[in-house]
């Protein structure tokens, strides 16, 4: 599908999130290189998935429907062990208005519910900005103030990352050129800030809350430090 979309086969509207998550994600999924890209795109968001074992690998669940009807957009399972991968391209994450609940804490919810044997259980945030805006700033505090209770983490990641990872392992892998491109023709091309979401992860930082400003947020990813040792930056 990849292929039809960057030579206008499709129309215009078929560019969505769940578009994106199938022609890359699901083709990675039967690539002998997904563990290679899935940890490194871990590593340099800063997701404690990354420490995780990749032997066996795990099943990719596109989709999955949940026992509360909901469907998370990729569950990666290892045995004890489940990442929850949730899509967006620009869309907010869904919130329900009467309970306060995220999506990917019903998500979780309904995995404990069905599974009682999952020890360690991450989620990661995939989005289309090219930097951490402020609004995901707050929808991955919102996240880590439900799941950290539970000794759950969470991180953030967004496509651009996902096509240097790609575009780094392109001289080897056929697969990777190929999807590096066709993610160019999808608009994410720009480097912008180096490596921003290197250290985008909560799970490591739990003095971070959401009193803290974006301002000490941004600054505080893109060092690698909470805000309270913020000073430390302010000549630089």
């Amino acid at each position: 599908m990849h292929l039809a979309s960057i030579r206008g086969k499709l129309p215009i509207e078929c560019a969505t999130e769940d578009m994106l998550t199938s022609n890359v994600l699901g083709l990675v999924s039967y690539w002998t290189g997904a563990s290679e890209f899935w940890r490194t795109l871990l590593r340099r968001c800063g997701s404690s998935a990354a420490d995780w074992s990749w032997s066996p690998s795990p099943a990719f669940e596109f989709w999955p429907r949940m026992s509360d009807g909901g469907e998370p957009d990729l569950v990666l399972r290892w045995p004890r062990r489940v990442l929850i991968v949730e899509v967006k391209r620009h869309a907010p994450l869904a919130v329900d208005p009467t309970t306060g609940r995220s999506q990917v804490a019903r998500y979780f919810e309904s995995i404990r519910r069905s599974d009682d044997e999952v020890d360690e259980l991450a989620a990661l945030l995939l989005t289309g900005e090219s930097y951490f805006s402020s609004d995901r700033s707050s929808e991955l505090l919102h996240i880590q103030a439900e799941l950290g209770p539970h000794g759950a983490s969470a991180a953030w990641t967004s496509w651009f990352e996902v096509r240097r990872v790609l575009s780094s392992m392109a001289q080897e892998h056929r697969v990777a050129r190929d999807l590096a491109g066709y993610l160019v023709w999808e608009g994410f091309s720009w480097e912008g800030i180096a490596q921003l979401s290197d250290v985008v992860s909560l799970h490591a930082l739990p003095s971070w809350t959401p009193a803290s400003s974006d301002a000490q947020l941004r600054v505080g990813l893109l060092h690698g430090v909470a805000p309270l040792d913020l000073a430390m930056w302010e000549n630089e």
